[in-house]
């Protein structure tokens, strides 16, 4: 009785220790690293000795299979020994067709699948205790890794997240509920801005709306007093001659004052110039750079292709931005009709 009772508790003791190391391994693989350096960035030190092992794992891959391998030797050595001692061959041979499906099911099978569907709690847990582990073979753990380096070089590639993995990520994030619908959106059209241009954003020059260098407040006045537009260009001769912009607040103070007979020009700012191919999200980088909120947008030839505003370029990251002193939502899709 005495030699079974030994049998029983070292069956179980084998069969729990591997339950907690195929455990620590798949939720230490499964566990989201974003979600880990966000949690050690709030101050816990679980997540953070956690975020020490995955940026390791060549060191955890090979804790796991030291652990794993001395349990599956030493271990059921010492169980076929007991058994050998406790049973008759009949019974010795069932119980080691037993101990396999035991060894399969309860050792493996099952805390994987807990491990995968608990991962971050489980890998918080067993930080610290992995983490200790690790230190002590830190010796051996090192051979192995020079062992490896010289048999397999490092994939330089291996672990750049490409953008369609990181597009992943967020649909992933957005079923899960941890990313809002409106964020999903907004972080996707983050990716399509470099896929567009200032061409394809701008508003046409045939519906640009400017004032005359040439002539005063008082002979625009209905142009000025009508304008839906915080700035408006100022051209010469026509629109392939604008040589910057005024802001219609300055213009409106003025004419307030009694300032009729004042031209254009003596508000005038500076306008940036960018060309059609511009990517959208060098816009955005140069308009932040240069304080700009309007660029004035030139084709190949020089001549005046359209205006492009901040308001156009975040647009193409929030939707249409349409306020109550708007006529038309998209003063592109009225060139197109």
């Amino acid at each position: 009785m005495q030699y079974m009772n030994s049998l029983i508790f070292l069956t179980l003791t084998v069969l729990v220790v591997l339950a907690i190391i195929n455990i620590t391994e798949t939720s230490t693989y499964s566990a989201s690293e974003i979600k880990i350096r966000t949690l050690a960035e709030k101050g816990n030190k679980r997540a953070s000795i956690l975020l020490q092992i995955k940026n390791n794992m060549s060191h955890f891959i090979g804790t796991v299979a030291i652990l794993i391998n001395s349990v599956n030797i030493f271990g059921m050595a010492a169980i076929g020994i007991a058994a050998a001692t406790a049973l008759d061959e009949l019974w010795a041979g069932i119980f080691s067709v037993a101990l396999i499906g035991f060894t399969m099911l309860f050792g493996e099978i099952l805390p994987k699948n807990f491990g995968e569907r608990f991962s971050t709690s489980a890998a918080l847990t067993m930080a610290v205790p992995v983490f200790l582990v690790m230190k002590l073979l830190t010796p051996v753990l090192w051979v192995i890794e020079v062992i490896t380096k010289f048999l397999f070089p490092k994939d330089t590639d291996a672990f750049n997240t490409s953008e369609e993995e990181i597009k992943m990520m967020i649909e992933m994030g957005a079923k899960e509920r941890s990313i809002e619908k409106d964020e999903q959106t907004i972080i996707e059209n983050v990716f399509k801005l470099n896929d567009k241009t200032a061409e394809s954003i701008m508003t046409p020059r045939v519906n640009i709306e400017g004032l005359d260098a040439e002539l005063t407040l008082a002979h625009q006045a209905e142009d000025i007093y009508n304008s839906n537009h915080s700035r408006l260009p100022i051209y010469l001769e026509d629109y392939d001659d604008i040589v910057g912009f005024v802001l219609l607040r300055e213009i409106l103070e003025a004419m307030a004052k009694g300032e009729l007979e004042k031209m254009p020009t003596d508000f005038i700012h500076n306008l940036i110039e960018v060309p059609e191919s511009m990517r959208v999200d060098t816009l955005l980088i140069l308009m932040q750079r240069k304080k700009a909120h309007i660029a004035l947008v030139k084709d190949e030839f020089g001549g005046t292709a359209g205006i492009v505003t901040l308001e156009d370029v975040l647009e193409e990251l929030v939707g249409e931005i349409v306020d109550e002193t708007d006529e038309v939502a998209d003063m592109r899709e009225v060139e197109k009709d």
